[in-house]
């Protein structure tokens, strides 16, 4: 007869857990520390604003350069180009010589003074670019107006709500936006494009706006 083993007895052993503390770091060290990491952040910062601002100084050099031979040709005195290519030169010498690594401010003022020169010649670019939309828009607008005072003289119900007076006001008015636009295409056509226009597509946009409020 076989005679079965003893079943073994568990035991439970409770053990005490020694616990280490990490190392303690006072109030002045943390913020020391705090203090190092907010400079680091802002020293990348700063270094990346300068970074950017060396860069758009070398690439309105090269843009300002290509354009002056083709969009903005027409809107520089000859005698001028020279001088411009001229002062880009010196300014890519200087980028690549004693202004390789300048402050942020220099770097800030390089590229204002070469604004100076380049924003002018945008900006008359950019105007006789979108002044016959404006013109035509504004002409629309006349047409609109003018068809109907033409429709409130019919006696058309679309245009009954509005007084004598209110059309004798839009005829008036219709009047004055065509000599106004008149005299100022004339005037604009005898400016030299190198010149700041004679009126600016912003003003002529509002004059349109006017119009199709009615």
């Amino acid at each position: 007869m076989d005679v079965e083993s003893p079943k073994p007895v568990k035991k439970t052993v409770k053990t005490d857990l020694l616990v280490v503390s990490s190392p303690y770091f006072s109030e002045a060290k943390i913020a020391e520390y705090t203090q190092k990491e907010a400079d680091m952040n802002q020293h990348d910062e700063n270094e990346l604003a300068r970074m950017a601002v060396k860069n758009a100084v070398e690439e309105l050099s090269y843009e300002l350069r290509d354009r002056l031979e083709d969009q903005y040709k027409p809107f520089v005195v000859e005698e001028k180009v020279d001088e411009i290519n001229t002062l880009l030169d010196d300014v890519v010498d200087w980028l690549y010589g004693e202004g390789e690594n300048c402050t942020k401010a220099e770097y800030d003022a390089k590229l204002d003074s070469m604004k100076f020169i380049s924003e002018p010649l945008a900006f008359r670019f950019r105007e006789s670019e979108l002044r016959p939309t404006a013109v035509n828009n504004l002409k629309k607008a006349i047409d609109f107006a003018r068809n109907a005072v033409i429709l409130h003289s019919e006696n058309n119900e679309k245009y009954a709500h509005l007084s004598a007076e209110d059309i004798g006001k839009v005829a008036s008015e219709l009047e004055a936006k065509e000599a106004w636009l008149q005299t100022k295409l004339e005037e604009q056509e005898k400016q030299p494009k190198t010149e700041t226009p004679v009126v600016l597509c912003a003003d002529i946009d509002m004059a349109t706006k006017v119009n199709e409020n009615f």
